[in-house]
């Protein structure tokens, strides 16, 4: 019985002086770094040009020669997704990009 008041008597204590701290201490101010760092990589990850046949993504292989790769879409390949692969087959209905499923339209069935 004893322990359980003393635990709560710090806890009471230890949330004081933390709000104390964070009420009267002006001089720290909050930086998120990790959240302008992300947005960073997401902005160079949405400025590698992939020749519209393929994506670089924040997560994706990694960093190579300091710029993230594109991942090429089927029969495409090259640092840019630039060059088209011989005798590829490729099946067009499953290739569904967000530029089509942006400018999906009902009328168009």
């Amino acid at each position: 019985m004893i322990h359980n008041k003393l635990l709560i008597a710090g806890s009471i204590i230890l949330n004081l002086v933390f709000t104390i701290h964070i009420l009267y201490n002006n001089t720290t101010t909050w930086s998120p770094t990790w959240t302008n760092r992300a947005a960073l990589e997401a902005e160079a990850a949405a400025s590698v040009s992939c020749s519209g046949h393929g994506r670089s993504y924040v997560d994706g292989l990694g960093v190579l020669d300091g710029h993230k790769p594109c991942e090429c879409h089927d029969c495409y390949t090259g640092k840019d997704c630039s060059v088209l692969l011989k005798d590829c087959p490729v099946d067009a209905n499953s290739y569904v990009t967000t530029f089509h499923l942006d400018h999906y339209d009902q009328t168009n069935l």
